[in-house]
C-alpha cells in the first residue's frame, strides 16, 4: 500500500537554509505520530513540510491525494479576528465537497458536534478574538477536524490547555486516526495526556530520529 506521506532524503528548511537534513520517513494511513523536540529544534519546519507549506530544499516529500488540514500554533489567531466561533469552524470545510442531500447541513452538524465535544457549544456565536487562549486553541482544532482530513497536522495543539481539555482534544484526534487519518502532532510538553500514540519522532541537532515506544502501555516516557 502506498504511504500517505513520505520524506525521501529530504533537507527541510526555509529561505534556502536547511534546518533538518537526511529526513527519510514514511507513514501509512491510520497512524498517530508524535513529533517531540525542544523549542526551535525544527518541529514546525517538519510539519509545514509535511503538509506542503514549505517545499523541500533537496530530496522529495510525497503525499497521496486527499484532504489535508493544519492546526497551527495558537498565535495564528492572535489579534483582531471578528468572525464567530461557528463561522471559523465552518471555514475549515469551505473547499471540501461532501456527499449527501445537503452538504451545508452535514458540515454544520459536524461543526456543532465538535463544539460540543470540545466544550464550546455556548460560544458558537462569540467572536474568536473575545475568547481565552485555550478556547481559541480548541477552535483551531475544531476547524481542522470538521474537514475529516486524511492528513492532519497539529503544531503544539495543547500548549494552552489544561489536562482535561487536552484529553478532549487528543480523544478527537485518536478518533480521526481510527477513521483512517494520518496524524502528525508536535509538542515539547510530554505528559499523561499524550497516550496511545503509534510512533514518536525526536528532533535534535537538525536530525529526525524514530524513537521506540515503551512496550507495556504505549504511553510516552
Amino acid at each position: 500500500m502506498r504511504p500517505v506521506l513520505g520524506f525521501r532524503s529530504a533537507a527541510l528548511g526555509h529561505s534556502g537554509r536547511a534546518v533538518l537534513t537526511g529526513v527519510d520517513l514514511e507513514f501509512g494511513a491510520g497512524r498517530f505520530v508524535l513529533v517531540e523536540g525542544a523549542s526551535g529544534s525544527g518541529k514546525t519546519t517538519l510539519l509545514h513540510s509535511a503538509i506542503g507549506l514549505l517545499p523541500p530544499i533537496s530530496g522529495a516529500v510525497e503525499r497521496t491525494p486527499g484532504v489535508r488540514a493544519l492546526v497551527p500554533q495558537i498565535d495564528a489567531l492572535d489579534g483582531a479576528h471578528p468572525a464567530s466561533v461557528l463561522e471559523t469552524v465552518l471555514s475549515g470545510a469551505l473547499s471540501v465537497h461532501l456527499s449527501g442531500s445537503s452538504p451545508g447541513a452535514e458540515v454544520r452538524q459536524r461543526a456543532f458536534e465538535l463544539l460540543d465535544a470540545l466544550d464550546l457549544t455556548g460560544f458558537a456565536d462569540r467572536r474568536v478574538d473575545h475568547l481565552s487562549g485555550g478556547q481559541r486553541q480548541r477552535v483551531l482544532v475544531a476547524r481542522a477536524l470538521v474537514r475529516q482530513p486524511d492528513l492532519l497536522i497539529l503544531d503544539e495543539p495543547t500548549s494552552a490547555l489544561d489536562e482535561r481539555s487536552a484529553r478532549r482534544v487528543l480523544s478527537l484526534v485518536r478518533a480521526a486516526v481510527e477513521r483512517g487519518a494520518l496524524v502528525l502532532a508536535a509538542t515539547h510538553r510530554l505528559d499523561e495526556a499524550w497516550i496511545e500514540v503509534d510512533d514518536v519522532l525526536r528532533i535534535a541537532g537538525g536530525v529526525v530520529e524514530v524513537a521506540e515506544l515503551p512496550q507495556s502501555t504505549g504511553a510516552l516516557p
